[in-house]
């Protein structure tokens, strides 16, 4: 298990209906869209701890701002939010989706150890297949993200395509789904998580993804030449809000 941070596991009291506003790209409002739709007006969820044999994925998205995750997840907590959805366009209407904290559970296939895995701050949409995860907010807990597949790769090692925690060495090698990179993944019983000790966190339970700190602090990494500047002359731009 990870070593416990405070600036990632702060559950925090009741925030009763607080609404969030969220933009995300045209493709990540289109995939929930269909979703809601399909579900009408039952959008809520009710986690008895059952397994499905149905395969499910989880995909790094780099289109994606926020996770996403869906029916193969088993809701930790709800949060009390609701993301108010909508496209970086004016041309759609905004739709109403819960944020909760969720787990999902690897298992190896290598070695047959199974894994659970906890999405902070995730949109909520019941009747979708497949997790989605951006790469750019797993990276912000201090995962190592190497996301170019090992066929594209001149010289290809275990570490390419991969997802890593430096802290206990556990990997997660990825697959291909067409061109999109994921890791197979299942809803944990309750079971299975009160008799995990094996427990990763996937994303902080802070971040602000249209935060133009981002941006800042990735501009000051190079100066006018397009050099490296030294790292303690990088001024900096706290993104946590």
């Amino acid at each position: 298990m990870q070593p416990e941070r405070e600036d990632v596991w702060d559950p925090g009291g009741p925030r009763s209906d607080e609404l969030v506003k969220i933009h995300v790209p045209i493709q990540i409002y289109s995939l929930i869209s269909v979703s809601v739709m399909e579900a009408g007006d039952d959008m809520s969820y009710d986690d008895d701890g059952e397994q499905s044999n149905e395969q499910s994925r989880t995909e790094l998205d780099s289109h994606a701002n926020m996770p996403v995750v869906g029916r193969h997840a088993y809701v930790i907590s709800d949060t009390g939010r609701i993301a108010d959805v909508s496209p970086f366009t004016p041309d759609y209407n905004s739709m109403k989706i819960k944020i909760v904290d969720a787990a999902i559970q690897y298992d190896c296939p290598y070695n047959g150890t199974s894994h659970i895995l906890v999405v902070r701050n995730a949109l909520y949409v019941p009747l979708m297949k497949n997790n989605l995860i951006p790469p750019f907010i797993m990276r912000e807990v201090g995962i190592e993200v190497n996301d170019v597949p090992k066929i594209q790769v001149g010289d290809p090692s275990k570490r390419d395509h991969s997802i890593y925690f430096k802290e206990t060495g556990f990997r997660i090698p990825m697959a291909l789904w067409g061109t999109f990179s994921y890791f197979p993944s299942s809803k944990p019983t309750v079971e299975e998580l009160q008799a995990s000790d094996d427990i990763y966190l996937l994303t902080p339970s802070r971040l602000n993804p249209h935060d133009d700190g981002y941006a800042v602090n990735e501009d000051s990494m190079l100066d006018w030449e397009g050099n490296m500047i030294e790292m303690n002359h990088q001024p900096k731009s706290s993104c946590l809000k």
